[in-house]
């Protein structure tokens, strides 16, 4: 609910000095949070320590062992003779899969059925657009993308879907500024904005599992994860929360005699010291035992024992491992620490091929001839006299040729084993060495994309756990009402509820327009012929084919459907690969059969379809049948209902029986 705002600034409150009462606490949360700090501290010892799965490093070093790698970190020089250098191998590779899988669809199909198992095609395909539209809100198009990076980064990626409010600080003036300090006056208030479902990536270090031997985050006793944020913007979301006013802005201790491991990289991450103006959030998730916690600055802001605040009953944070360590241990192997060994020897290779290329031309000398020589002897066009050059002599005359030819072809050796355990560069659109033909070019790319097959394979696992998550937050929020409005009509105030349009494509028309509402079951159209005249109505308006799909608020929240839901990775839509494949077709088509046997009608769909154009703009009309004159008045009767249909133009095009019988979702035997 909107709050009213006190302070005129924060940083007034964020100088003082406030000082908070002290909790009093039962009996029962004595137990309570004993036992709470446990749990909590047997999951951060199991973590932190070294574990041979993570190269005899712990797990904190392991994500900061990652980050330098894929950022191709350089570190400082620890003497004045060393030679910096990176290749970058990591990161060039982790980039040409994402790229690769930034070129795939990995949206949700989802299929609903009935209780008595029957397909409710049409209503999967409106949570589906649903889902989309969820996305499409919270920016997921690039998150995905960041999701997918820290998977191939770190080995393992979380990621939270929560549906939540959005609150905003607006302040309304009340007396206009002239000039004078004291003039302006406003009022400040906490304004809600909406609400909405997101999908938050959860910072590795932050995330702990309660027990490490178990695979599947679905299958953990409980987790919990921690974050920093800002006392403001805590206080906007627990402020009017009872014990909000025990929260101190200094951090209290919630784990005792703890170690932490502190670098550049994972600074300030677990449970460290905090900066001044934030507080640690502690959130807490048991689903075997449907418990919810959240501590704030070590303060527990809910009842012992309180459940889950979903309905769904499961984790709120999705995890997947990018490759696969054994199935007793929860965390999975990077693409950084798969390729860390060779990256080692490739990259120590090209210091020291680096360091004799510098040797060869700047060599060390012994001076035999009794003088002190100035380093400027030895640049171009010096003139010296009276040395003696068979004086001046290389030490290590081997070491001056150079690389040579067998360590050339060692760092090649050791290139293609780099290549062979992640992506080919070939595939990665490098021009390959030599004269390879377009045979040997073709079987190396699908050699690579044996390879990509797997890393496709666990990010379309990771976005099915997303869609699972998301449908079951669509279905307890979606269908509740936003807000009431005036039914004019009768007079009354009415709920309103969400609608969408998306631009898809329809049969027979080419890309045009799907529209999803929410509506009242009284509001609920009583044939499909209803329907199927607004949309027609709509068309005429805007030119653009149009579809209505209506769900009736009261079913879907009554009714119990059976969900299921896959991923199936295909290129985009309007992708240049779809775009050649549906050439290569075409061509095929006519290839092997004769023009009058191929349906025009269709290939000119699926053509507008994948470039993304209105059909009827980019074609003409095919010639309609001959049809009757109608007489004067007469009106054509709709085989269904028995209303009438004007028919306005000529060679006006009727919808057929089979669109006609196209049902709303006014689900039946509700």
């Amino acid at each position: 609910m909107p709050t009213d705002v006190e302070e005129k600034s924060i940083l007034i409150t964020e100088t003082k000095d406030i000082e908070v009462p002290n909790l009093v606490w039962t009996a029962e949360e004595v137990l309570y949070w004993t036992g709470f700090q446990q749990r909590l501290e047997r999951a951060r010892v199991a973590r932190d320590k070294m574990h041979d799965e993570f190269d005899g490093m712990t797990y904190i070093k392991r994500c900061e062992e990652n980050r330098k790698l894929a950022n191709t970190f350089i570190a400082p020089r620890l003497n004045k003779e060393d030679t910096q250098y990176a290749s970058g191998l990591v990161r060039q590779k982790l980039y040409a899969l994402l790229s690769a899988l930034n070129g795939l669809d990995l949206s949700p199909d989802i299929n609903a059925f009935d209780n008595d198992n029957i397909e409710l095609s049409e209503l999967g395909q409106s949570m589906e657009d649903i889902i989309w539209k969820t996305e499409e809100i919270d920016l997921d198009e690039e998150k995905k993308l960041m999701r997918q990076y820290t998977l191939l980064e770190q080995g393992e990626v979380f990621v939270e879907d929560i549906w939540i409010e959005k609150f905003k600080l607006a302040k309304n003036l009340t007396a206009k500024f002239n000039g004078k300090i004291n003039s302006a006056k406003w009022t400040s208030r906490l304004k809600k904005e909406g609400e909405m479902a997101t999908r938050n990536i959860i910072q590795n270090e932050n995330v702990y599992l309660g027990d490490i031997t178990t695979f599947g985050i679905e299958k953990q006793p409980y987790i919990f994860t921690v974050e920093t944020k800002p006392y403001d913007l805590a206080k906007q979301i627990y402020g009017k929360w009872e014990r909000w006013d025990f929260v101190s802005r200094q951090k209290k201790t919630t784990i005792q005699g703890k170690t932490q491991e502190t670098t550049i990289y994972n600074s300030n991450w677990l449970f460290g010291e905090l900066q001044k103006g934030f507080v640690e959030v502690v959130k807490y998730q048991d689903k075997p035992n449907n418990e919810y916690q959240i501590v704030v600055n070590g303060i527990p802001m809910l009842p012992v024992g309180f459940p889950l605040p979903w309905k769904h009953g499961e984790y709120s944070v999705a995890m997947q491992i990018y490759s696969l360590i054994n199935h007793f241990f929860a965390y999975g192997k990077s693409l950084p620490m798969i390729l860390r060994p060779q990256i080692a020897v490739y990259d120590e290779m090209n210091k020291l091929m680096i360091l004799k290329t510098q040797y060869s031309q700047k060599p060390s000398l012994a001076n035999l001839s009794g003088r002190v020589l100035s380093s400027r002897v030895f640049m171009p066009g010096f003139i010296a006299s009276g040395i003696d050059p068979s004086q001046v002599k290389i030490m290590f005359p081997d070491i001056a040729k150079g690389f040579t030819v067998a360590e050339a072809r060692a760092l090649e050796i050791i290139q293609r084993t780099i290549d062979s355990n992640s992506v080919n560069p070939t595939f990665a659109g490098q021009q390959p060495a030599g004269n390879p033909t377009a045979t040997q070019i073709i079987e190396v790319q699908r050699q690579a994309k044996m390879v990509l097959g797997l890393t496709i394979f666990v990010c379309s696992m990771l976005e099915k756990k997303l869609a699972d998550i998301r449908l079951a937050n669509v279905l307890e929020n979606w269908f509740e009402p936003i807000e009431e409005s005036l039914d004019k009509a009768r007079n009354v105030l009415v709920d309103k509820f969400r609608q969408f349009t998306r631009k898809v494509p329809i049969e027979g028309e080419g890309i045009g327009q799907r529209i999803v509402r929410v509506i009242s079951g009284e509001q609920m159209p009583k044939t499909s012929f209803e329907v199927m005249r607004e949309e027609e109505e709509i068309k005429e308006k805007t030119g653009i084919a149009t579809r209505i799909v209506n769900l009736n608020h009261e079913q879907m929240k009554m009714r119990k459907f059976i969900w299921y839901t896959t991923i199936i990775p295909k290129e985009r839509r309007s992708s240049p690969a779809n775009k050649l494949l549906f050439r290569e077709m075409v061509s095929d088509l006519l290839s092997v059969f004769p023009p009058q046997e191929i349906n025009m009608e269709t290939l000119k769909e699926e053509f507008a379809i994948n470039w993304e154009r209105n059909f009827e703009r980019l074609f003409k009309p095919a010639e309609s049948m001959p049809q009757l004159p109608l007489m004067a008045g007469q009106e054509t009767v709709g085989q269904e209902t028995g209303v009438p249909l004007k028919q306005t133009k000529p060679n006006q095009v009727i919808p057929n029986e089979r669109d006609r019988a196209r049902l709303t979702l006014n689900i039946p035997g509700a």
